[in-house]
């Protein structure tokens, strides 16, 4: 067939004579069958689907059918017992029946956990569980929906909320209204989507359905059967599920396939959404049922892969008939390609073989020469000829004789017999080092490497091979090398120390002259030998070898020296690593210094100091040696102790830095030079802990042997305790002036919180580097507040109880840090701050507060404690002794001043008071209103309830008046159920409007009394107005009270100003009677 005919072109014989005709004919049906199979097979399985999804959506209209249907039922019943919360409220009806009727109820319904009944205020009255008795939906989170959707008429279902682990549940609740319209309450029932799993589960007809019920806010109420764990999960977050299209679509149904995002596999589902006619859109619920993708296509999968088998059982068949006439056609044309190809093989082996030895010969970086033995001919490459400068032009024609011409004269001889013995075949290989002379006249070394390469059949050599390497390098090298070793030998020989090379072994490798003497061993005889042997410690000089190649070197290192005559030399051993090209360690160089002589005048100059230091050291005073600079160069252990400051340290630094006053030390230093010597002159030194100390100075110039003056003697005597001692008396007796000074500003203070400033003042004098606070016992004597505190910011410490403190259970004072202190923190003050201290504050036995002290944590020493705490326990008995007097007189002016049933100021303190805003408003010129307030049927309330009752009413009211104060005004009781009020500042409308606010707080307050709620009281108010009404308090009060008359006899429960008729419009101002009741009394002055 022509290689240039077009596959398609050709007729049907030559289309299948061709190879890849025959190949392209069978894909094309291969690929036609498979085709049409598949699209069979997708037909097939939109069939399955579309079967199923019908299937499907009948079984949840049947699903939703039923549940709409039991939904109905629970609002008929929630409608039914609806009544029976007016009829429970009205109290008509028992709650004990009522919540057994509820009982029943429940136990007949379907799918219905609990009823309830709820007020309109959420209390639950009723319920079918007793344990949701008294429960306030306001207060439960779980029901708030039923709460905050108040009052509707419709069905309302709330959201799902966890009963129990992976148990959901929702509420349906219905309002409830009286027969007037009024808003009653809810009736409200909560459902187990559980307690129907019968009607979910009866509709899986197969292992792979799930069945579902879902909140319309995605939340899982029930799912059955749930091996995923999905009850209780939220849906529809990610926009792709099916259930989030389900609602976006805005149908009631919906057949909806694709994967599945909370399960993560493909599946079918039918939605449906129940109760839509019964409760708002936002709380209906969705059936879902569904079924695994997968499971429900096995079986069309399984018959897919069986048409495919066998399609793919009869494609092998014919392949198997395609391949076998494919292989027959092949034989006979592979037979003759194969010949052919076998021998131009070969050929391509032959040349590719020839060139490639040509290669090797012509471009080796080597010298290479051959030698044919009948012929005598020889050649080499072009590298042997570039070795010596010429081109292999140059040197042509190349025999033995060229070899002889550039040959050293020295050498012919021996490579000319070499050459010989390979000719007669004496030896196989031959190998010479020989020098020829290059084109510029100078000698270059060459290693010559010759063999034979062929023999004839008589074993006789008949073609030679061999290389030439250039070595001139090597042999310079070499040279280079021993020239250098003997500089180096030259360098060993001149240290006059003893010097030794020694390799990684321990082993001496070379050494000079002055080692030979040392040791008195010949140098052949120690190279060789172990260097430790010869030193009296082997061990040490092994572990001081080992450590030059830890460290790298070893510097002066002490080592005794033995020689051969017992003679012992004591050497500073240095030794350092030495290298190789590579950097690789090679060994160690070590050297001996020769110290004997050195360390004999060592000797004498230790024994000469150490009689100087016992000089020095038997002084208990503090000696210094300072040169002419005024650097220290010698102290004793005694300057040690007095300057904390160690020896090392001390020397080399300035004399006068130890001083407080470096200026005055340094002139008295001078003062020595110039006078000779100095006696008992004061100075302050200073510890390095910052104490200071007060010494005598004496000083002395010393000379030196050439009688210059090489600098100062120094004795310093402690005279610091001395000075100490008059310190402290002075300072007992600052602290005792404090204290009484404190005591007499007390005693003319006129209450305690007068008084806090003061012991705050005097603490923070007595104690300037801590910080504390005063803590005060109240009244009731069970809490305890922070009044006042000095020093660094402490935490603030809230109302407390007195047995959190220690101090107060114990009755004495109580420490907390200190070293050797077993003491518990208190619980008042924590762990946090410490150390610190506390102390009670006692007086005839009675407990009034609590000093904190929080000590400085660098000034605990035991002279510092002792101090302060005999000055905090002689400050606590002066604050304790004066707080009890100022609350003892607080408590007789509040006895004489206050009404002790209701706590209000009383008529005498009023008429003070009112006299005093009097003359204050006149001075300012602004109003001010007066108010008389009387309670209403006081008496016939007390006639009915009790005097018991009426004082709890009394101290109510005196507490909603305290409440209603603002500013400067004045609340007191005027007696017996009138009061009286006092409005600074206030303009007309300013009052009526307060008082009217003040009237309706009243007439809402609930008071309870012996478990149940009294009646509700009302008062009456008159007052009237500085000036328009009286200039003074006999004038303001009478217009007062006739003001409170006529809102007396006009109906009480009103507001009434001055000299004005009341209005009586409900609302405003009304009350159920115009007139006082008989046997009342008017309230009069």
């Amino acid at each position: 067939m022509d290689r240039e005919t077009k596959l398609w072109g050709a007729s049907p014989t030559q289309l299948f004579a061709s190879a890849k005709g025959r190949w392209a004919v069978f894909g094309i049906v291969v690929v036609l069958v498979c085709t049409l199979h598949a699209l069979y097979l997708y037909g097939e399985r939109q069939a399955v689907l579309a079967t199923e999804s019908a299937r499907l959506q009948k079984h949840v209209q049947i699903i939703e059918f039923a549940l709409s249907r039991r939904l109905q039922q629970t609002a008929d019943v929630l409608r039914d017992i609806g009544p029976d919360l007016v009829a429970l409220r009205n109290q008509s009806v028992d709650r004990a029946y009522m919540n057994r009727r509820l009982h029943t109820t429940v136990a007949a319904m379907y799918a219905v956990r609990t009823l309830m009944l709820a007020d309109s205020n959420g209390h639950v009255m009723a319920s079918s569980d007793e344990q949701m008795l008294g429960l306030n939906f306001a207060e439960e989170p779980k029901y708030g929906v039923v709460h905050a959707n108040g009052k509707y008429e419709r069905l309302r279902l709330s959201q799902p909320y966890e009963i129990s682990h992976g148990v959901y549940a929702i509420m349906a609740s219905q309002s409830v209204w009286d027969e007037k319209g009024v808003f009653v309450g809810y009736v409200v029932a909560v459902i187990e989507p559980g307690l129907i799993s019968s009607l979910l589960e009866t509709a899986n007809y197969d292992r792979d359905m799930r069945a579902t019920l879902i909140h319309a806010n995605g939340t899982v109420l029930f799912w059955t059967p749930d091996p995923e764990g999905m009850t209780g999960r939220i849906l529809g977050r990610d926009p792709r599920s099916l259930f989030r299209q389900h609602l976006d679509s805005g149908k009631v149904e919906n057949v909806l396939s694709g994967m599945s995002v909370s399960l993560g596999v493909e599946r079918v589902a039918a939605y449906r959404t129940a109760f839509g006619e019964l409760v708002p859109p936002g709380e209906c619920v969705i059936v879902s049922l569904g079924r695994m993708t997968h499971a429900l296509l096995a079986p069309w999968r399984a018959r897919a892969v069986r048409s495919y088998a066998i399609i793919a059982i009869v494609a092998c068949m014919a392949l198997g008939f395609m391949l076998n006439l494919e292989r027959r056609c092949k034989v006979a044309q592979r037979l003759i390609e194969e010949q052919e190809r076998l021998r131009e093989e070969a050929a391509r082996k032959i040349d590719a073989e020839r060139k490639r030895l040509d290669q090797v010969i012509h471009a080796a970086d080597i010298g290479v020469h051959e030698f044919e033995v009948p012929t005598g001919a020889m050649r080499v490459n072009e590298r042997w000829a570039s070795m010596l400068g010429y081109s292999l032009q140059e040197l042509m024609p190349i025999t033995l004789q060229t070899w002889e011409l550039l040959m050293h004269e020295d050498d012919v001889g021996a490579f000319l017999a070499l050459q010989q013995n390979l000719r007669d075949g004496q030896q196989l290989f031959v190998e010479c080092s020989v020098r020829l002379r290059h084109k510029q006249g100078n000698w270059k070394w060459f290693q010559v490497r010759t063999g034979v390469a062929q023999q004839d059949e008589y074993g006789k050599p008949v073609h030679l091979s061999g290389v030439t390497i250039d070595t001139t390098t090597a042999h310079e090298a070499e040279a280079a090398l021993q020239k250098a070793y003997q500089y180096a030998r030259s360098l060993l020989e001149a240290s006059l120390d003893p010097l030794v090379t020694i390799n990684n072994d321990g082993k001496i490798t070379d050494l000079n002259e002055a080692t030979v003497e040392a040791t008195g061993v010949p140098r052949e005889q120690m190279i060789g030998t172990d260097f430790a042997h010869y030193f009296t410690d082997a061990q040490q000089a092994s572990a001081v070898y080992r450590q030059v190649f830890a460290s790298g070197r070893v510097v002066d290192y002490p080592l005794v020296m033995r020689h051969t005559s017992c003679k012992l030399t004591d050497v500073l051993y240095n030794a350092t690593l030495y290298r190789d090209a590579e950097e690789e360690i090679v060994g160690v160089v070590a050297t001996a210094r020769n110290v004997t002589e050195i360390k004999r005048v060592e000797r004498q100059l230790r024994t000469s100091y150490a009689y100087a230091r016992s000089l020095l050291e038997a002084s208990l005073d503090p000696l210094v040696t300072i040169n002419v600079e005024g650097k220290i160069t010698d102290v004793n252990q005694a300057t040690v102790s007095i300057t904390g400051v160690e020896r090392s340290a001390l020397i080399g630094t300035d004399f006068c830095n130890y001083f407080v006053d470096p200026d005055q030390a340094r002139q008295t230093y001078r003062l020595v030079f110039s006078r000779g010597n100095v006696s008992d002159y004061l100075l302050v030194m200073k510890h390095a802990s910052g104490n200071t100390l007060d010494v005598l100075y004496n000083a002395s110039v010393y000379l030196d042997e050439e009688g210059h003056a090489a600098g100062v003697f120094v004795a310093a005597r402690d005279v610091s305790l001395l000075r100490q001692s008059q310190l402290v008396l002075e300072r007992i007796n600052h602290d005792v002036m404090l204290l009484s000074e404190m005591s007499n500003l007390l005693q003319s203070c006129t209450s305690v919180d007068e008084s806090f400033p003061i012991i705050v003042a005097t603490l923070q004098k007595l104690f300037p580097q801590s910080s504390g606070r005063c803590f005060m016992m109240k009244a009731s004597g069970d809490q305890m507040v922070e009044m006042e505190g000095w020093g660094q910011p402490l935490p603030v410490v809230p109302t407390t109880s007195p047995c959190d403190c220690w101090a107060l259970r114990m009755g004495h004072a109580h420490e907390y840090g200190l070293d050797q202190s077993i003491n518990p923190p208190c619980k008042l003050l924590g762990m946090e701050l410490k150390p610190y201290m506390c102390v009670p504050l006692v007086a005839q036995g009675q407990s009034l507060g609590v000093i904190h002290l929080l000590l400085p944590a660098n000034d605990v020493g035991d002279e510092s404690l002792r101090r302060t705490r005999r000055l905090v326990r002689a400050a606590a008995d002066s604050i304790g002794l004066a707080l009890a007097n100022l609350r003892l007189r607080e408590s007789l002016h509040a006895m004489s001043v206050r009404d002790p049933l209701t706590g209000l100021y009383n008529r005498r303190f009023m008429e003070d008071s009112l006299s005093r805003e009097i003359s204050r408003m006149a001075r300012a010129n602004k109003p001010m209103a007066v108010a008389m307030l009387d309670l209403d049927h006081f008496k016939q309330f007390n006639d009915q309830y009790g005097h018991d009752a009426g004082d709890l009413v009394l101290k109510e009211f005196a507490r909603l008046m305290q409440g209603f104060r603002e500013g400067s005004d004045v609340a007191c009781r005027f007696g017996g159920e009138e009061f009286l009020l006092v409005l600074p500042e206030v303009t007309h409308d300013q009052a009526a409007m307060r008082l009217n606010a003040l009237r309706e707080s009243v007439s809402k307050q609930v008071v309870k009394y012996a478990g149940r709620a009294l009646p509700a009281i009302t008062v009456s108010i008159g007052f009237a107005m500085y000036p328009d009404h009286g200039r003074n308090l006999e004038d303001l009060m009478k217009q007062a009270d006739r003001a409170l008359y006529r809102a007396k006899g006009s109906g009480r429960n009103r507001v009434v100003p001055a000299e004005e008729v009341p209005s009586a419009e409900p609302g405003q101002e009304c009350s159920a009677s115009t007139n006082p009741a008989p046997g009342e009394d008017i309230p009069h002055l």
